[in-house]
């Protein structure tokens, strides 16, 4: 009989859980670039107290999926989420980037973001490529910007599930989960990833639409000796995918 699994918010005590979960996830060539030869557990001791902080803080979403015999957090979506629309305020499909950020709500996000970014740079191993990390964030938001262009938007940040409880369908659900959520707001939903991930056929199936790239020079950042022992080549592709709202309200 296969397994039954249980959806909720996650709790400050699954942080540990949750940063296991996404250490293991970060196996690509491409993420052993940045990570190095980091062991999964240091890298989880490392993102542990930042993801209490930030699951008791409630400034991200965490969607977890339960094993329901043993309680153990087996897969996790982690998300931005907008504030509270205004009353009236609704997003339309064909112009995503009609309802704009104030500049000082803009302000206010962009030094958060800075201010995150940092904490999160310096709490990682010393083996990490630290230069590789802050450029594929800075990139990655630079793509987020331009295709969102300041608009209410769900972002997913990560998504990671233990490889023993993998195609169980459990990605998909924590993601209908909050399609659900932006679809009762009329808003969007924005994630990123590589060109070569293998999720890109799930976000098709999810209703998500390609709407840019960015492009990840390698070569100043990562020596070819490295590169070629992981097979990656001189580039880095980010996609950026929409989903916009399959309803109104």
């Amino acid at each position: 009989m296969p397994p039954s699994y249980t959806i909720s918010n996650a709790l400050p005590s699954d942080a540990s859980a949750i940063s296991s979960l996404f250490a293991l996830s970060w196996q690509s060539p491409f993420s052993r670039l940045q990570f190095g030869n980091v062991e999964s557990h240091d890298l989880a001791n490392a993102m542990t107290p930042r993801i209490a902080h930030q699951i008791a803080e409630g400034r991200m979403l965490f969607m977890v999926a339960r094993e329901e015999e043993t309680g153990d957090v087996v897969s996790v979506a982690q998300w931005t989420v907008p504030p509270p629309p205004s009353k009236g305020e609704k997003l339309e499909s064909k112009n995503i980037g009609k309802l704009e950020e104030t500049g000082q709500e803009k302000e206010e996000r962009k030094e958060r973001e800075a201010f995150d970014e940092e904490i999160y740079l310096n709490s990682l191993p010393a083996s990490c490529n630290t230069a590789l990390i802050a450029e594929f964030t800075m990139r990655v938001r630079v793509l987020r910007e331009r295709i969102v262009q300041g608009a209410p938007h769900f972002l997913l940040e990560n998504l990671a599930t233990h490889p023993g409880h993998r195609g169980q369908g459990l990605a998909a659900r924590l993601i209908r989960h909050v399609l659900d959520m932006a679809d009762q707001r009329s808003v969007v939903v924005y994630l990123e990833t590589g060109e070569g991930n293998k999720a890109r056929e799930l976000y098709g199936r999810l209703g998500f639409e390609e709407k840019g790239r960015e492009r990840i020079e390698l070569e100043r950042l990562a020596n070819r000796e490295e590169r070629e022992n992981l097979g990656v080549g001189d580039v880095h592709v980010v996609i950026g995918y929409v989903r916009v709202p399959s309803t109104t309200i």
